[in-house]
């Protein structure tokens, strides 16, 4: 018989996972406490517009989710944004940015032009730094973990180009700022830009970031709106306890958040308990609103530092993606909030925070400073946003993957195990599906 495996989590590194578990032959069983897939690759719907409520869109970088699309039949699906500026806020008003490091010089307005200069230097020596690895795949990087990405740029550039620079961008993708993410992080994703700087253009799944999950799902035994409450390891496998009853299996992936792995993991070993303990991730509140079209058709996204404000990190107009997200001549606009921020309003109830941000969005919008007629759209809270990949964790993560990962037959799998962003998640996914059959196989079967 083949080895029965349960997955615990229908994100992406939970499916792609099971699919590749699948496609080895074994037996696979997906828990997932929701209705649908996708965990942070979430899309909402309300009054026939869509809220990419997690993951906003891709980069055509993303190799193994765009194989993905083409494996499952959807490549038609995976098409690039339409034409958008992006912009960054400082001092009252927006300035257009550039991914370029070419023309970074001339866009960074609040900088001053000696610092712009040194850190386009600094920025094009680290992008050049030989590496053996990926910014999907940090573990194979933590030589160069040797200290936080805005001490670093404060140290050899100076403070405007770490507030303004590094800690906005940060923040956009991360959430939090940049005192918290590794150096090697940073010069991992400036080698993929610069290596790669054609392939990171902006893409999306026509109908929401939803897709592939939905497509890989369709192809496994998943088990939706089915909580699984608690893990036990037996000498031969593992009890997975859920909502629908008990069921026995050979082993285990647990990929949920850090946070519901450590909950639901009854017996953790020492290793397990000791790792899972080290993760921390940021929270934000992703919120919209539905706009005037015409007064955002200027706009694909804005970069807004911590130090203009400290509340909305990024906002940006959806239009760009098609007719999902706008109709009868409005548009929605997303906006993601500082993690500091989003655990001040965390509790508040969705008529504040819509409220608040609202206020704060007409602020550093200078299309929306005398918009009246701004509707609330949908928002969601996510406590466990981002995984923090700060100075230190990227060698805990290595340590356990080489010590911890698989004892007694449970195994870890997610975006917190050094595998940043859906591209890296989809990896990850691989990765504990390979170490898994591999494992797998070298027991005796009754």
């Amino acid at each position: 018989m083949p080895p029965k495996v349960a997955v615990v989590g229908a994100g992406i590194s939970g499916l792609v996972c099971a699919y590749q578990l699948q496609k080895k032959g074994i037996e696979v069983t997906v828990f997932e406490k929701d209705a649908l897939p996708g965990g942070r690759m979430s899309c909402l719907e309300k009054k026939g517009l869509c809220f990419d409520a997690g993951a906003n869109f891709f980069v055509d970088n993303y190799k193994t989710l765009k194989g993905y699309c083409c494996e499952l039949g959807i490549e038609h699906k995976w098409q690039p944004l339409k034409s958008g500026k992006i912009y960054g806020f400082s001092e009252g008003r927006i300035h257009q940015l550039s991914l370029s490091l070419n023309a970074l010089i001339f866009y960074l307005k609040p900088v001053p032009f000696l610092q712009r200069l040194k850190l386009i230097y600094l920025l094009y020596t680290l992008a050049k730094t030989p590496i053996k690895g990926s910014f999907y795949n940090l573990t194979e990087l933590t030589s160069l973990d040797q200290t936080n990405a805005y001490d670093y740029v404060l140290e050899h550039v100076g403070k405007e180009a770490a507030d303004h620079v590094i800690d906005s961008f940060t923040s956009t993708y991360q959430f939090h700022g940049a005192k918290d993410i590794s150096l090697a992080a940073m010069i991992a994703l400036l080698h993929e830009m610069v290596t790669h700087n054609s392939e990171f253009a902006a893409y999306q799944t026509i109908g929401g970031m939803r897709q592939i999950p939905i497509a890989l799902a369709e192809k496994l035994h998943c088990l939706f709106s089915c909580e699984v409450n608690e893990v036990r390891t037996l000498p031969n496998g593992v009890i997975v306890k859920s909502s629908r009853g008990e069921e026995q299996f050979d082993a285990v992936v647990l990929a949920a958040t850090a946070n519901t792995s450590r909950e639901i993991l009854k017996d953790p070993t020492a290793k397990q308990r000791e790792f899972l303990s080290q993760v921390r991730y940021a929270p934000t509140i992703m919120v919209s609103f539905l706009v005037p079209e015409e007064l955002m058709k200027a706009i694909y996204l804005v970069m807004v530092p911590f130090i203009e404000g400290g509340k909305i990190c990024i906002y940006s107009s959806e239009g760009v993606k098609g007719e999902h997200f706008q109709r009868d001549g409005l548009v929605v606009v997303n906006a993601a909030l500082h993690s500091a921020y989003a655990e001040e309003i965390f509790a508040d109830s969705d008529e504040i925070i819509f409220g608040k941000v609202r206020d704060e969005i007409k602020r550093i919008c200078p299309y929306l400073q005398d918009c009246d007629c701004i509707q609330d759209h949908l928002l969601i809270r996510w406590q466990t946003a981002m995984p923090i990949f700060s100075h230190g964790y990227l060698r805990e993560v290595e340590s356990f993957l080489k010590d911890g990962q698989g004892e007694r037959s449970v195994f870890l799998c997610g975006d917190y195990l050094n595998s940043p962003w859906t591209e890296g998640s989809a990896r990850c996914g691989e990765r504990v599906a390979e170490a898994l059959y591999s494992l797998q196989m070298q027991l005796p079967r009754p």
